[in-house]
């Protein structure tokens, strides 16, 4: 299960590859 994290918890490394996601995803949606 992936927990969504806030954008200033970054000392998870389920919330770091999660937010590395996002990033990828904005970069390829555009």
């Amino acid at each position: 299960m992936l927990k969504y994290c806030s954008e200033i918890d970054h000392s998870d490394e389920f919330c770091i590859e999660h937010h590395q996601h996002l990033l990828a995803n904005k970069l390829t949606a555009s």
